[in-house]
């Protein structure tokens, strides 16, 4: 079980007990105009890891919350709202895309394929966690407490049509089908979240089972804990699995935490910096792995 420290930071690029580090991007940092890439920010990032011989893991959002910083809030590039792709604003002023609309899909598809034609088959990405919607995930935003939400995705003037689950789970299969059809190499993992799918658990293993069956090889849970159950299809596939929350802040003792991922066979664990940074986490880990 190989640990990515998550929200990495340089410093701790020589800490023997990660094997890598989780680094985020957003789509308009990297593509600020149609057509021009920045992946020198990318390799940047990536060099002081490699310096120590770790791997990274790399994400690239297309959409992201204001709170967690102002690019997060603005992952889509302006130009590809300028070329017609309508956006709704949250109330903390995230600006996130129609993401079913389909001059987005292609926008997006597009990036995804440069994407891999850049970093696939780099031996330094362990894996590419697949951008999707909000933090790359499969939801469409995170303020799932917010009463205005529904309107916002349910309001009739957005093209081609309405929210719904069957809408959003066809985006997240058109966006899947671009990285299996772009990366041959690097193995690409699908961060699935249950939030945009409600209650409708048949529509989630769907999802589940219509992703293994057109060749996606990786699953990722972002809400480790040390109750976590995953459904049977993650039986067919590799596991990563991101702690929810630092345990530094929410209490979640670490043995606990590290036992899920293990119980539920994680190849990869992704770890807060915070949690790292703990005396007691060498030994949490080594716990788990006797």
């Amino acid at each position: 079980m190989g640990v990515v420290e998550f929200d990495s930071t340089p410093s701790d690029a020589g800490d023997p007990v990660l094997a890598a580090a989780e680094l985020h991007f957003y789509w308009s940092q990297v593509e600020p105009r149609a057509g021009v890439f920045e992946w020198q920010r990318v390799d940047d990032a990536v060099q002081p890891w490699v310096a120590k011989g770790k791997q990274v893991v790399l994400r690239i959002s297309p959409a992201g919350d204001e709170s967690w910083s102002y690019r997060a809030g603005h992952a889509t590039p302006a130009w590809v709202y300028a070329a017609g792709v309508p956006h709704v604003t949250t109330a903390d002023g995230s600006v996130l895309p129609v993401y079913w609309d389909p001059p987005f899909e292609r926008a997006w598809g597009a990036f995804i394929s440069a994407m891999a034609r850049r970093y696939d088959g780099d031996p330094h990405i362990a894996y590419v966690e697949a951008g999707i919607g909000e933090g790359g995930e499969t939801l469409a935003e995170t303020e799932t407490s917010d009463p205005d939400r529904p309107a916002r995705w349910l309001s009739p003037g957005l093209e081609p049509g309405p929210w719904s689950v069957a809408t959003w789970a066809g985006y997240v299969e058109t966006i899947a089908a671009d990285y299996v059809r772009a990366w041959h190499t690097t193995p690409v993992a699908v961060m699935l979240d249950s939030t945009f799918f409600g209650g409708d658990r048949d529509a989630l293993l769907g999802l589940e089972r219509w992703l293994i069956d057109h060749g996606v090889r990786q699953f990722q849970t972002n809400g480790l804990t040390p109750d976590l159950v995953l459904s049977s299809p993650w039986s067919q596939v590799t596991v990563s699995a991101e702690e929810r929350n630092c345990g530094c802040s929410s209490g979640a003792p670490l043995v606990a935490t590290l036992a899920r991922a293990r119980a539920v066979h994680a190849r990869w664990v992704l770890v807060y910096a915070g949690d790292v940074d703990q005396r007691d986490f060498s030994r949490a880990l080594a716990t788990v792995q006797r």
